[in-house]
């Protein structure tokens, strides 16, 4: 049955390994995922400094008009003076639109970087376990004070003659000596 270290460890050591890779393939998806909402972010953040802009033209156009229409004119100093407040706080509130979408956005786009990241020290941290795996799973093949590990020839086995003077037969045939014999050993 001592393939089945064989087998346990090709399956662990494969299982890290796909592990890794889906890991890594999450992470692209996240970041991927982030940079969209991000670029949707900007979008809604140009929509609104436009709607602040277009809201700010109708503002102003409504002072033109109740100037006019009480008696007095739009273009004399104190006039002036209050429509370009006006104008200054429309695109005041349209640049801060933009900044806040803009600021949304970067964070978004950083979580996906560090989504991406991960993903990869995942993958990383896979293929240096699946390489633990390998190395203590070879190890544990080989123990060279005999306590109990199987031993490995190249011989095939056919009556193996083990410490205790009796032949054993079969392939892992277990001796008294608390050995398993795979080939000849003498």
């Amino acid at each position: 049955m001592a393939w089945l270290k064989f087998v346990g460890t090709g399956m662990s050591v494969g299982g890290q390994w796909i592990g890794g890779n889906a890991a890594e393939d999450i992470g692209d998806s996240m970041n991927k995922q982030f940079r969209a909402r991000a670029n949707t972010r900007r979008a809604a953040a140009q929509r609104e400094a436009a709607d602040e802009r277009r809201m700010g033209e109708l503002r102003v156009g409504r002072a033109k008009a109740v100037m006019v229409a009480s008696g007095g004119t739009s273009d004399d100093a104190q006039a002036v003076m209050q429509l370009s407040v006006l104008e200054g706080d429309a695109e005041y509130r349209a640049m801060t639109r933009m900044y806040t979408g803009e600021d949304e956005a970067l964070g978004l786009e950083e979580q996906g970087m560090i989504a991406a990241m991960e993903g990869e020290a995942k993958k990383a941290a896979s293929r240096w376990g699946a390489a633990s795996t390998i190395l203590s799973s070879a190890a544990s093949w080989y123990d060279p004070k005999n306590t109990g590990a199987t031993k490995w020839t190249s011989k095939p086995v056919a009556g193996v003659k083990a410490k205790d003077g009796k032949k054993y037969w079969g392939a892992g045939s277990k001796a008294k000596d608390g050995l398993k014999y795979w080939g000849a050993t003498n």
